[in-house]
Order: structure tokens, then sequence, then C-alpha cells
């Protein structure tokens, strides 16, 4: 009877008139307006100044400001365009505001799908190998993304973990297990550098993820629970990251959300013989976690954010050190960070 039903279902939906127009084009907007204020760390002499008056920097800037265009050319192959002008009005430390911020192509990919378990995503688009870095900007929990998710960008040639590829994209197990596996263009020492390769696997026990975006937090609609574990490497680099996901409604009071990550990175190679990436990225282990409850009749959503950053290099050259000083030039980099925040909703996201 359940095959009848899904054969009986599956031939409605085939006969029944399409509402789908192609080709079709969506444009939207991200602005994100940010006013901070931080308290520096002083001096027990400056503290006792009265003329010392900069205990605390502050700004006014707008952090994030994108167009957003995305839509389909046929059933089966849809793009997406997203430009980005970042920290508009932002001062430095010289007391310089940047006024003249340019727009530039964060995001430039147009995907086919051959079939539910093969796509193809290329262009310029995000590569990573844990949830947090590959969710996207519009649906976050945090007011910012981990302070260690992009260290790659810089040592991989990236833009804010984006890179130049090729993803093959597809869902197996009733679509709730998906792979995606591909090669991009990385760090270019030369002409003949090694390309870039990166997989990443998840797996949905609950309700399915298909967008190539992850949600930060789906505000109750979803009943999600994911894990998921991802590698990527390049030359001498590797980096390996796994993480786990829940978002569940809890009765009609409100919704938890849970995001958490552990990951590592080497750039490898010794003292002896190194590579481009050894200097660039030290041996070290990263650690992400946020939770947040959202009250629905209020609107309301308070959450804890964690993150560590452990850097244990062997070898000197990662780090700039010698034996005697690997210890305290590894204990530099590293740090832990705690973080309180609420969000309050207008209307959703």
């Amino acid at each position: 009877l359940g095959d009848l039903r899904k054969a009986v279902d599956e031939l409605r939906l085939k006969s029944a008139p399409s509402t789908e127009v192609f080709p079709s084009i969506k444009v939207g907007l991200l602005s994100q307006f940010h006013a901070q204020a931080l308290q520096e760390q002083t001096t027990v002499q400056q503290d006792m100044n009265p003329l010392y008056t900069r205990h605390w920097q502050r700004q006014l800037y707008i952090r994030r400001l994108r167009v957003l265009v995305g839509g389909n050319v046929t059933k089966h192959t849809s793009f997406f365009f997203e430009s980005d002008a970042t920290n508009i009005g932002r001062v430095g430390a010289t007391g310089s505001k940047t006024n003249g911020v340019s727009m530039y192509v964060q995001d430039a990919q147009v995907q086919h799908t051959f079939m539910p378990e093969l796509s193809f995503v290329v262009g310029l688009h995000l590569v990573g190998i844990s949830r947090n870095g590959l969710q996207g900007a519009t649906t976050l929990m945090g007011l910012n993304y981990g302070s260690y998710q992009f260290l790659t960008s810089t040592p991989l040639d990236n833009s804010v973990g984006r890179d130049l590829g090729v993803t093959a994209r597809g869902f197996f197990a009733d679509e709730r297990f998906e792979y995606r596996a591909g090669v991009y263009s990385g760090r270019n020492v030369n002409l003949y550098s090694p390309l870039r390769s990166a997989v990443r696997l998840q797996y949905c026990f609950l309700d399915r993820e298909k967008g190539f975006f992850y949600s930060g937090t789906t505000l109750g609609k979803g009943r999600m629970f994911n894990i998921g574990a991802g590698v990527d490497m390049q030359g001498s680099f590797r980096g390996l990251s796994a993480d786990v996901f829940l978002d569940l409604p809890v009765g009609d009071a409100g919704a938890l959300t849970v995001s958490a990550s552990a990951g590592s990175l080497d750039g490898r190679g010794s003292d002896v013989d190194s590579t481009a990436f050894t200097a660039l990225v030290p041996k070290q282990s990263i650690v992400f976690f946020e939770a947040g409850y959202l009250f629905r009749a209020l609107n309301l959503q308070p959450y804890v954010k964690f993150e560590s950053q452990d850097v244990h290099a062997v070898v000197l050259k990662q780090v700039g050190a010698t034996v005697a000083s690997l210890g305290y030039q590894n204990a530099l980099r590293s740090g832990n960070r705690w973080g309180l925040g609420l969000n309050y909703f207008i209307n959703g996201h």
C-alpha cells in the first residue's frame, strides 16, 4: 500500500500544472550595521592617571553591505551572485575612517543538477569543511562567524573562505547523506602549484538540509540534528574538522540551537625541509561552540559562545621560534574566547 500511494502521488505531481517559470531571477539586499564599544586593557599607571581617557574604543560602521542576485536558468541550472562592501566607516588606529569602500565580488557560482546524487557547482564559492564556515551570513545566530573559522583564507589565498573551482555535490540515503568534494585554485607559488582539494560529508538524522548555505538557526522552524566532517588539502597543508548541529523546537515556548565543531590545521614540513605552507599555517587545534534558546512569545534569543585556538607547533619555523622560546611563541598565538549575546527578532531573519 505504501508503494502504491507513493506511485499515485508521483503521478499526481507529474500531471499537475507547473508554477515554475524559467528563467527566473531574485534580487536581495543584506545590510548589517554595527555599533561597538571595546574596553582596552590598560596598565596600573594609566588607570591612576586622570588625564588618561583612552579606556574605551568606539565604532559605528556598516559591517556588511551585500547585493544578492540568484535565480534559475532551467529546472536543473541555477546561479548565485553576491557582492560585498565591508566595514564602511570603520575607524582605524590613526583615526582615519574608511569611507571610500568599493564593492567586490564575494560569490559568483553556477550549479547544474543532473540527479539528486550528482550536481556541480562551478565558479567562486564557499569552500569549507566545518559547518560554521559554510553558513549563510543571513541566518547567523551570533553577530558574526567564529573568530577562527576563516584562518586559512590568507594562507590559501582565499576571499573569506571563497575559492575558485569546481565542487561535486549530491545526496544519498533518502537524501539524508550529503557529500561535497572538489578541486580549487588555492595558493599558487607559480603556474605549477598543486591544486587545492576538499571533501565534506554530512548526515541529517531529522529534517533534510539541501541548501548550499547552511543555517545558523531556523528560529524553531526546523527539526535538525546533523553531524559532519571534512578534510582540506593543498601541498603539505592539511585541515580536518568535525561538527554537530542541533536545532529543535522545545514545546510551544521556544526553540534550542546548538552548534559545535573541533578541527586541526597544519602546514606541516620541517625546519630542514619546509614548504610554502610550513610557516603560513602553524600546527593548531580549533574548538567552536555556540548555543541559544529562542523565547517565541518575546522574540528574544539569548546565546552563549566559546572558542579556542591551541597552537602547538613543533616546527620552529612555523612560529618563528628557537628551541628555548617555542613554548612561549605557541602560547602567544593561543587563547580562549567567551561570549554572551541577545538577539531580538523583529521579523525572523
